[in-house]
């Protein structure tokens, strides 16, 4: 297994990875909408600024991981780095998400953060997510609390629905 930078010819396997993790998240089920152009923009800006690792096994794109640094709002010396998103195909989990955990962890260090933040999403993932970050040895510091304010179809539509609207 091997986990290197992205290249712009990795986005077609990321982005069905993509909406694999976010049915995963359990954003589908909560009628949220994965748009194919807005991922695409993000993979982009993140792989522009080396915060996108692709893992690879037999020359396979098979996972990925994103994160993101900041610097604090109490410091802006000090810079903080939280995971964007992480994820391996069902098949290659088992014993391979701690070397890409290590693998951001390092991404994070590189760039000059001081601690990285991973995220558990409430959905089929949690509990497993938790007990790997406790390996490894994450601490569990902030509940996080989610209230949906508008409905998803008129905060969350799609680019390219917006495109179709502006095209009649």
């Amino acid at each position: 297994m091997t986990i290197r930078h992205a290249h712009p010819d990795d986005a077609p396997a990321l982005l069905v990875m993509g909406r694999e993790f976010f049915r995963e998240a359990g954003h589908e089920a909560r009628g949220l909408q994965f748009d194919d152009a807005s991922f695409a923009v993000t993979l982009g800006l993140l792989g522009r600024a080396e915060l996108l690792l692709v893992v690879e096994r037999y020359g396979n794109v098979v996972g990925m991981g994103a994160l993101d640094v900041a610097p604090a709002y109490w410091n802006r010396s000090v810079s903080l780095a939280q995971e964007v998103f992480w994820y391996l195909k069902p098949e290659h989990r088992v014993g391979h998400g701690g070397r890409v955990l290590r693998a951001l962890e390092r991404l994070a260090a590189a760039k000059g953060a001081i601690t990285f933040t991973a995220v558990a999403e409430e959905g089929d993932r949690a509990h497993a997510l938790g007990r790997l970050y406790r390996s490894t040895g994450y601490r569990l510091t902030e509940t996080v609390y989610r209230k949906e304010i508008c409905a998803p179809s008129a905060g969350a539509e799609t680019t390219a629905g917006r495109a179709a609207q502006e095209s009649h």
